[in-house]
């Protein structure tokens, strides 16, 4: 294209990975950028960058007036998140009939559950109609939008992805320290409600003194569960909502990070935490798994539905050396620094090719 491409968001929550995904492109590719967004949460109000090539808009309840901004943009390409939004699948069609490129973005594992089976069927007359790429985190999102009937260079991969200059930075910033003195320390990061936390919450507030040796288990984040009796525990400390900066000097303070979902689509903090060179301690149902932890080598996996489980695997990082922690603090920052905004922002310019 003979000028920078015009590239139009059509999101959600703004999360932290698109944000550094958003700069890289500003920065490296000159793209204009127009992202629109639901309102911001209140447990997790994570601000987008300002700069002159980036504009925001917020939609409440003004339909109307942001799809005429919208359409006055004019993009090359448009991003959208899933098809959640009917406007944003409205806009969008309209946008591809006119010649713009349209990826659905999409990070729901592929399940063989009824509901997928009859999606899979409507697929050709719907979201084909609208959507001409599809862009997934891993293996279990690309065989849901294979199925969907995306071909195969359609497909895009690695749509979730850390700020690796940011998390490699608090790598390298804590390792020599914590191989003087590993943190006795568990962090989770993340929104406080029961698919997340949960687990989490109900198996480490049940183990002992004796069980714990002085370990601690560090929250960062917000939501309802922030009341619960259980958090009020001396072995808990809660920090809540943080920006992406101060989650990565949480990182560089911590021992182990946790995360054991019953329902975990991705995690890209799971990414982050890993770039950052903590080790892992995940539930299966986490689909970051996959590409960022190797059961036993940088950390350790357990089924989010089973509390037995999870303190179990609590108590194998505890008997741990420091060494062997350090070991596997160096294993996951080095098996999770390849995929960044800057292979992310690349992958999107790829469309245009």
């Amino acid at each position: 294209m003979q000028q920078p491409p015009r590239i139009l968001f059509l999101y959600a929550h703004i999360q932290p990975f698109l944000v550094a995904g958003v700069r890289k492109l500003v920065e490296n590719y000159k793209v204009q950028v127009l992202v629109v967004s639901w309102p911001t949460p209140q447990a997790s109000p994570v601000k987008l960058i300002e700069h002159d090539n980036i504009s925001l808009l917020v939609k409440d309840n003004n339909a109307t007036a942001i799809q005429d901004q919208v359409f006055k943009f004019a993009p090359d390409a448009v991003y959208s998140v899933g098809w959640m939004d009917k406007d944003y699948l409205r806009w969008t069609k309209r946008l591809k009939r006119s010649g713009a490129k349209t990826i659905m973005a999409m990070d729901t594992q592929w399940t063989g559950s009824l509901k997928q089976r009859i999606n899979c069927l409507m697929a050709p007359f719907f979201l084909r109609s609208i959507f001409s790429h599809a862009w997934v985190p891993g293996y279990f999102q690309y065989e849901y939008a294979s199925r969907l009937g995306f071909p195969r260079e359609k497909i895009l991969s690695r749509l979730l992805t850390a700020d690796n200059n940011l998390f490699k930075a608090a790598f390298q910033n804590s390792i020599n320290k914590k191989k003087r003195v590993f943190p006795k320390s568990f962090l989770y990061v993340g929104r406080l409600i029961p698919m997340k936390f949960e687990s989490l919450l109900g198996a480490f507030s049940t183990l002992s003194e004796d069980d714990l040796k002085g370990w601690k288990l560090v929250v960062v984040g917000d939501g309802p569960m922030k009341e619960l009796p259980e958090i009020k525990s001396k072995n808990i400390i809660l920090k809540g909502f943080m920006q992406q900066s101060d989650v990565a000097r949480e990182m560089e303070n911590a021992g182990v990070f946790c995360l054991t979902s019953y329902t975990e689509a991705w995690g890209t903090v799971i990414q982050e935490a890993a770039v950052g060179g903590l080790p892992l301690l995940l539930s299966k149902q986490c689909g970051a798994h996959y590409s960022s932890l190797i059961n036993g080598f940088n950390g350790f996996l357990c089924d989010g539905h089973d509390l037995s489980d999870i303190k179990k695997v609590i108590k194998k990082f505890i008997e741990l050396s420091d060494n062997e922690l350090v070991e596997m603090s160096e294993r996951s920052s080095q098996l999770n620094s390849s995929a960044d905004s800057e292979t992310w922002a690349a992958t999107f310019m790829s469309i245009f090719q």
